[in-house]
């Protein structure tokens, strides 16, 4: 399995939602943060530090299995890339098991225990 954590635009979370469900992914963990960005201003030819701003973003937790990871990030992509720079980020890992306290299993590296 994989782990998913794309950090996107809050304006391109039903985007988002909407690809991932059209390639078979139902269950994603959403959580607001916001993004730090530092605004330059410049006055008299010199650059000088200006205002912080924090933008709102989204932060999505997916857990794919291995099959699905380059058509689930893909989809991320396509559905929030706006070409700027700061609008997101996508991490992408190995996980070693899933636990799921409802059911009281847990699945390590693929064998129910």
């Amino acid at each position: 399995m994989k782990r998913i954590e794309a950090i996107i635009d809050a304006e391109h979370l039903e985007e988002v939602n909407a690809a991932l469900e059209e390639i078979g992914v139902h269950r994603i963990l959403v959580t607001e943060v916001r993004g730090f960005i530092r605004k330059q201003i410049q006055a008299s030819g010199l650059d000088r530090s200006g205002s912080f701003f924090f933008v709102p973003k989204c932060k999505l937790d997916i857990s794919v299995v291995d099959a699905h990871l380059r058509r689930a990030a893909h989809a991320i992509f396509a559905a929030s890339n706006t070409r700027v720079l700061v609008d997101g980020k996508l991490f992408l890992e190995d996980m070693e098991s899933e636990f799921t306290p409802q059911w009281g299993s847990a699945q390590l590296n693929g064998v129910a225990s």
